[in-house]
């Protein structure tokens, strides 16, 4: 692994990247779970580059092949060509061997969504941007082609990443809820185009990983789980971010609005939505990666709420309705 901006900078210039005599500024980027994430800035340079670990960076021991980063490559070149602009970054270097990625640097006035989140702004057409972004990224999966959808078909990085540390993980926890939770991941999980709403899926698209600003489009990143599979997991996975920083922060009916302007802005179906929401907040407490913002305070309601979502007769309920029940809790405690 590249563990400093020096080991860095000669890596570039060992692969032939950079010319050795050209000055570098190597910096750490925060938030590398799954990496080792580097800026690199020079004379008409301004490079991101990506490493992928075994072991994340996480308490518990959650071990991933590093091959991951040669599907993220693929997957922002496939799905690239059906976005104008830079809302997926431009890849400039790659080394599969080495589990490297280089790609271009977002505009500094650029931050991510879950940042802007924290500071306390909500702004509807932030969220109606990243639902317009998601549309398209999953209607480009009918625009593929059959060789293009056999190259997302593999979709053992998800299962690796997202199957077992959120949803299998939650087994011995809630045995009662073991065989709901295995309906869901059959949703996910079952194979080719058997899977409702089939499509090119993110896998990780959260707060976290969505670059914004008010003065352009939102720019998307990390596709190291993309594959071809449902595309309720996407709409879920945004959903349960966004509900999880509304109990936070206290700030019930601002990111009621910012998922009622995302999911109205995303425009399609998306079956089961709710149980799925139940089963990733259920993750996000008892799973593998917890949200680190959530107090031992909010856990107990937070899980109650999410296993009546994984309740048959929750499929029936309008979702908007139910997460603005989850938001509001405490004004009915």
């Amino acid at each position: 692994m590249l563990e400093s901006g020096a080991e860095t900078a000669a890596y570039a210039v060992r692969r032939g990247w950079v010319a050795a005599d050209v000055p570098l500024a190597v910096t750490r980027l925060a938030g590398g779970v799954s990496g080792n994430v580097w800026r690199i800035e020079g004379e008409g340079i301004s490079w991101v580059l990506k490493q992928a670990r075994a072991q994340l960076a996480v308490q518990a021991t959650w071990e991933a092949d590093p091959a991951r980063i040669v599907r993220e490559r693929v997957a922002m070149r496939l799905a690239g060509r059906y976005f104008e602009g830079e809302q997926i970054p431009e890849l400039f270097y790659w080394n599969d061997e080495d589990y490297v990625l280089v790609m271009a640097c977002a505009p500094d006035d650029m931050v991510t969504w879950k940042q802007e989140l924290m500071d306390g702004r909500f702004v509807a057409a932030t969220a109606a941007d990243v639902g317009r972004f998601l549309a398209r990224f999953h209607a480009a999966g009918a625009r593929m082609s059959e060789e293009e959808r056999r190259m997302l078909a593999d979709d053992s990085f998800f299962r690796e990443l997202r199957i077992e540390p959120y949803y299998r993980h939650l087994y011995p926890a809630y045995p009662a809820l073991a065989p709901r939770l295995e309906r869901l991941v059959a949703d996910l999980a079952g194979s080719g185009d058997d899977r409702a709403g089939s499509t090119i899926v993110h896998g990780d698209f959260s707060p976290k990983n969505m670059l914004v600003s008010a003065a352009r489009p939102p720019i998307v990143l990390d596709y190291e789980v993309a594959h071809w599979g449902n595309s309720v997991f996407d709409v879920a996975f945004c959903v349960t971010h966004l509900l999880l920083k509304g109990r936070k922060l206290g700030a019930p009916a601002a990111v009621l609005e910012l998922i009622a302007a995302f999911l109205a802005a995303y425009g399609r179906k998306t079956p089961r939505l709710l149980p799925h929401v139940g089963a990733l907040l259920l993750a996000r407490m008892d799973g593998k990666s917890p949200a680190e913002y959530i107090g031992e305070a909010l856990k107990p309601d937070i899980r109650r709420r999410a296993a009546e979502w994984l309740a048959e007769e929750a499929e029936e309920e309008a979702p908007l309705q139910a997460f603005a029940r989850f938001l509001h809790a405490h004004e009915t405690e």
